[in-house]
């Protein structure tokens, strides 16, 4: 499975969002802000500036797995959905030291989440950096580690109805031996390939269990061909489902 840079995403801004809404939030504090609590602030400001940085890598999903609008944005008329068991996904999460993140819609929620980081922050450094000001660094550093923890999860409440949980990275060098190149019409886009069959399991009949639980063909005037070679291709590679079936989104000629 394909976990992309997050810089890279088609929705992209949103982690900009998230930056953009740090920057303004210290920028209204500045004013009133004594020495101690000016330099933390600066001194975030000045990572916030390098977030470009931050390589994080993301993986989707919805918690509806028959959605029109999922059809129409990804499907292309020959689509299909896979529903993966969130509890082996868990387990394969921890064991690469990522996260599964369920996304945040609302601005209000975001915004709280962010306050209350740079508060959290404030109140445990800036008692001392008065004997040692070079602390500010380290409590940028720790401002920014609860950053990567919950802004990759921000997302427009426009999209909300896709219900998205998220597979988020840690930071992760360029040269890791899972960072590969995916190419598009304009660019390299960087990616992680994140192993599903790294639990090593066996489903039915001994074939590799790669946490797919249900696959759904979607919107098709062909359903029964459809669903019939997504099973032989399952077969063919000797991977375990557990259940496959059709879309209940009519068929409309074209999405």
């Amino acid at each position: 499975m394909w976990a992309t840079n997050i810089h890279y995403l088609n929705d992209y801004s949103e982690f900009r969002n998230a930056i953009q809404d740090v920057d303004t939030i210290i920028l209204n504090r500045l004013p009133g802000a004594g020495p101690a609590h000016a330099a933390i602030y600066r001194r975030i400001q000045d990572h916030m500036e390098r977030s470009s940085e931050i390589s994080i890598y993301v993986s989707s999903f919805s918690e509806e797995e028959d959605l029109l609008s999922q059809w129409r944005g990804y499907a292309g008329g020959s689509g299909v959905s896979v529903g993966l068991s969130f509890t082996d996904i868990k387990e394969l999460a921890v064991r690469s030291k990522f996260r599964v993140l369920k996304c945040i819609y609302d601005p209000e929620t975001k915004h709280n989440i962010l306050t209350q980081i740079l508060d959290r922050i404030i109140e445990r450094w800036a008692p001392h950096l008065y004997s040692k000001p070079d602390l500010d660094e380290a409590a940028a550093k720790n401002f920014m580690g609860y950053f990567q923890r919950f802004a990759p999860a921000f997302k427009n409440q426009s999209f909300s109805e896709e219900v998205e949980w998220r597979l988020v990275s840690p930071p992760t060098a360029c040269d890791h031996e899972n960072i590969a190149f995916r190419h598009t019409s304009t660019m390299l886009v960087p990616y992680y390939r994140f192993k599903l069959d790294a639990l090593g399991k066996k489903g039915l009949h001994g074939r590799d269990n790669l946490c797919i639980r249900t696959i759904t063909t979607g919107p098709n005037n062909n359903r029964t061909l459809a669903t019939s070679s997504i099973s032989m291709l399952l077969c063919r590679y000797n991977i375990h489902w557990s259940n496959l079936s059709s879309c209940a989104t009519p068929y409309r000629g074209s999405l």
